[in-house]
């Protein structure tokens, strides 16, 4: 790592940094966001419904909440990796619909980069906001099965 506090050594020190974000960091968290909210929706396919009966819809609106959320936690995910980390792995410098379009200039500039890399931060601020939803949802979901569980004869 770079000890020099010239500016030259801070700018490396800089880029140095954003490499390490966007090769790795970034991956690592969308890998997070990505199994966690797979986790969510296992158990919600795990839980059966049927033996509750009429009391089901109680359950199921906040069972359908949280399978919508994560849906659009995945959506999100999606987009990050087709807008942002694929094209980073094995097209660089390029979009993926630049390179399914048939561009031929794998250059880009510095700020697109950044751009690129700032929309993928949010992509993923997006994913993590829907997947915390989900896991409310979720929550409140196995909170009224416990409630609706204490009742006599059910």
């Amino acid at each position: 790592m770079i000890s020099d506090s010239t500016p030259g050594a801070e700018q490396d020190k800089r880029s140095f940094y954003k490499l390490l974000f966007d090769r790795y960091i970034g991956v690592w968290i969308w890998s997070i966001l990505f199994g966690t909210t797979t986790g969510i929706l296992y158990s919600l396919l795990d839980f059966r419904y049927e033996k509750w009966g009429t009391l089901a819809v109680a359950l199921l609106v906040p069972a359908l909440l949280a399978l919508a959320f994560a849906l659009l936690s995945w959506f999100e995910l999606y987009a990050g990796l087709r807008d942002y980390l694929i094209p980073m792995f094995f097209y660089p410098g390029m979009s993926l619909r630049e390179c399914s379009e048939g561009g031929n200039s794998p250059n880009e500039k510095g700020s697109e980069n950044e751009r690129r890399s700032v929309r993928f931060g949010q992509t993923l601020l997006s994913s993590f906001r829907y997947f915390i939803f989900a896991a409310l949802a979720r929550a409140v979901d196995s909170l009224l099965q416990l409630v609706l569980g204490s009742f006599p004869g059910t």
